[in-house]
């Protein structure tokens, strides 16, 4: 984060710890305190450099996001924006 060039910043996200094929196991989260398996996906610009960014675009602030990142190197990941909504069946579970 200290590569990314600006005065204040919030971005959501989630932590995500993956195992050797990429899946996302939620222990690895909670269990492993500083590992090159554990990252943050980055879904949104809430803030930057004091400017409240809620009331622009979700396409806006993604895209915004993802320009801040192409600088931050590892520990932080971009997660494309999603048009279609999931589809499953929570009866299943």
């Amino acid at each position: 984060m200290a590569r990314l060039r600006s005065r204040s910043r919030i971005i959501h996200g989630e932590a995500v710890g993956c195992d050797d094929n990429g899946a996302a196991v939620v222990n690895r989260v909670r269990y492993r305190h500083h590992d090159e398996s554990i990252f943050l996906y980055a879904f949104d610009l809430i803030e930057l450099n004091g400017d409240d960014l809620r009331p622009d675009p979700l396409e806006g602030r993604k895209a915004s996001l993802e320009m801040i990142l192409a600088k931050a190197g590892l520990g932080i990941r971009f997660n494309e924006h999603m048009t279609a909504r999931p589809s499953f069946d929570m009866r299943a579970a």
